[in-house]
């Protein structure tokens, strides 16, 4: 049985719209974000290999880098500027237009930025035989000062017989088009909800992801559908002889877009790669 290795990358993202946010930005300047990538390897028989906290890429927050000391450690990202009153400087924060890093946010990693904790970086790298494949579900969370991060985490624990059941059916040659990201519901699991306050007038304090729409069963919670990328060998080489963002070979963009009263809307940039 033939083994492939591969690679996926986040290459960067681009701020369409920022979130509403804080109206006094204690959290920083404008939006402060991190990435998140759940990775799940399952067998043709339904068998997860592996999945969970253990196989979670969860990059450093981006942003303001003005007050590490109670904020914390950050990585500069954006062109917010603090208020005149305190000094007006460019300390980071995402507003709309921005993008991570600030030119062609799609360009893959360097060698020497592979192994670090801001886009661009690598966030998956395995082996792939050819009775195994790999989904992965990527996320892009506004950060707050408390964050629900380990209810994403068990919902990706408690939906392993979902991605088993779909694991015995992707297999197969690749012919005419194909696609690559599906969202949760379309694979027959139940969205990410838990997040109640979100829609009140005050709002309510916490990190969330970003791509949240309400919840119709409650008038102020959200719910989340998370985009999930599906690849076997086969469906990984097809992907590399195809540019389905017009942002070259191997290259998903991916739009997470809130409800309109939380405003936000990001594209991420992610690429698969084969390994020497």
């Amino acid at each position: 049985m033939s083994t492939n290795r591969y690679r996926v990358t986040f290459n960067g993202f681009h701020v369409v719209s920022e979130t509403w946010d804080d109206a006094l930005d204690i959290d920083g300047q404008h939006d402060e974000v991190y990435l998140v990538c759940v990775n799940k390897k399952s067998r043709r028989d339904g068998t997860i290999v592996y999945g969970g906290a253990g196989s979670t890429f969860v990059s450093a927050t981006l942003g303001d880098i003005s007050s590490p000391s109670t904020l914390g450690p950050r990585v500069k990202a954006g062109t917010a500027r603090q208020p005149w009153y305190m000094g007006g400087q460019e300390v980071g924060g995402l507003i709309s237009g921005d993008d991570m890093p600030s030119i062609a946010p799609w360009t893959p990693p360097r060698a020497d930025q592979l192994a670090g904790n801001a886009p661009p970086c690598r966030v998956w790298e395995d082996d792939l035989a050819e009775d195994e494949v790999v989904h992965l579900a990527p996320a892009l969370w506004e950060w707050d000062i408390a964050s629900p991060l380990s209810g994403w985490l068990q919902w990706q624990v408690e939906t392993d017989a979902q991605f088993g059941e779909r694991a015995k059916q992707v297999f197969g040659p690749i012919s005419g088009a194909y696609g690559w990201v599906f969202d949760a519901v379309s694979l027959g699991i139940q969205t990410v909800g838990g997040l109640e306050g979100l829609f009140r007038p005050a709002g309510r304090p916490g990190s969330r992801p970003i791509g949240v729409t309400r919840d119709p069963a409650k008038s102020d919670a959200g719910l989340f559908n998370p985009m999930i990328i599906e690849l076997t060998q086969n469906s990984a080489e097809a992907l590399l002889r195809a540019n389905p963002a017009n942002a070259g070979l191997g290259v998903l963009s991916i739009p997470y877009q809130d409800d309109p009263y939380l405003r936000g809307h990001y594209v991420l940039y992610m690429q698969v790669h084969r390994v020497s």
